[in-house]
């Protein structure tokens, strides 16, 4: 097993039944072989509100997020579906951070 940082910042903290004012932290243990789809399908069982959030192929695949929250491991953005492929680590932050623009 590995362990995993999970966070997730502001409005995302709400997904998981954190406090919209603040960052909701929590570490997760996963399989060595899991990646970063693994990781979040048994997050989407454990908190319902987040599986609305994720985009799938025709296949089931993950293939990318609703436009207001990012999914961002170990400091790069996740925006493919290569992206959500990736093999974890012992020690990776997958970070939830809602999106916002502005001009």
């Amino acid at each position: 097993m590995i362990n995993i940082t999970i966070e997730a910042w502001t409005l995302a903290s709400e997904l998981f039944g954190g406090d919209k004012r603040g960052n909701y932290l929590f570490k997760m243990e996963t399989a060595e072989s899991s990646t970063l789809e693994d990781l979040i399908g048994a997050l989407c069982e454990r908190y319902p509100a987040l599986g609305p959030v994720f985009i799938k192929t025709d296949k089931g695949e993950l293939c990318g997020t609703t436009m207001y929250v990012s999914v961002i491991l170990n400091d790069h953005l996740v925006n493919s579906t290569k992206g959500y492929q990736a093999r974890l680590q012992d020690g990776d932050r997958v970070l939830f951070v809602q999106g916002f623009s502005g001009g």
